[in-house]
């Protein structure tokens, strides 16, 4: 059941389309919201690849860069 669960919520991540952006330079992509922490990473709109590198936010603590939901996936990495 563990397995099957695990293969769903991946399933479920591969061909997610719809995400949170950040218009910032480079463009940010929110992948995962922990209680008041996001999860973010750079990536190119157009290949759909999001990079390696990722940064912890605070919800709410950049009021200069609103997020705006998008759909724009599924994404891969590089």
């Amino acid at each position: 059941i563990m397995l099957l669960s695990l293969a769903g919520g991946a399933a479920l991540a591969r061909d997610q389309e719809t995400f949170l952006i950040m218009q910032t330079n480079p463009q940010m992509v929110v992948l995962r919201i922990y209680g008041e922490n996001m999860i973010a990473a750079p990536f190119d709109p157009i290949s759909k690849t999001v990079e390696k590198n990722f940064s912890v936010l605070k919800v709410g603590e950049d009021t200069k860069n609103p997020l705006r939901l998008e759909n724009i996936g599924p994404l891969k990495s590089e």
